[in-house]
């Protein structure tokens, strides 16, 4: 019977703390911006805006075609610009020219604005990370004084 009595009593404890009411002071502060998301938001903020277009999608939440192609916004290179996706996820894009395409970053999750990726022409996949981090997003700001690659 005890047996009952403590399991029962573990699985009360164990719901109330799942489930259990919580008051406003005890909810935990948000985490703070990353730097990485702490850049991309100034050059957000100063960059020119553009319309997005549903086009660029890859169907996986990327942005593959505003990089190269039919598609792809035709930018000056070093010309920075930025849009929104639509309300549905609002997710905001940066798109830098540069001598070989357009470099996008972007917020990767709706939810989580700390997380900025990129797409970038094939010619710099090997100079910056998927997962930008803070010196990541200053360089594909910078990305349009790329020199032209040596033949």
């Amino acid at each position: 019977m005890n047996f009952l009595k403590n399991l029962w009593q573990r699985v009360k404890n164990f719901f109330s703390n799942l489930f259990g009411s919580k008051k406003a002071e005890d909810k935990p502060e948000p985490a703070p911006k990353s730097a990485a998301a702490e850049r991309f938001n100034e050059a957000y903020e100063a960059a020119e805006k553009i319309e997005f277009n549903a086009e660029w999608n890859n169907g996986t939440g990327y942005f593959d075609h505003a990089v190269k192609g039919k598609h792809a916004p035709k930018l000056a290179i070093g010309q920075i610009a930025a849009c929104k996706t639509p309300a549905k996820n609002n997710r905001r894009l940066i798109l830098v020219g540069t001598i070989y395409g357009n470099a996008v970053m972007f917020e990767r999750y709706t939810d989580d604005t700390n997380i900025i990726a990129r797409n970038v022409p094939d010619e710099m996949r090997d100079m910056v990370n998927t997962r930008l981090s803070a010196d990541d997003v200053t360089f594909m700001l910078n990305a349009g004084n790329l020199p032209a690659k040596a033949a």
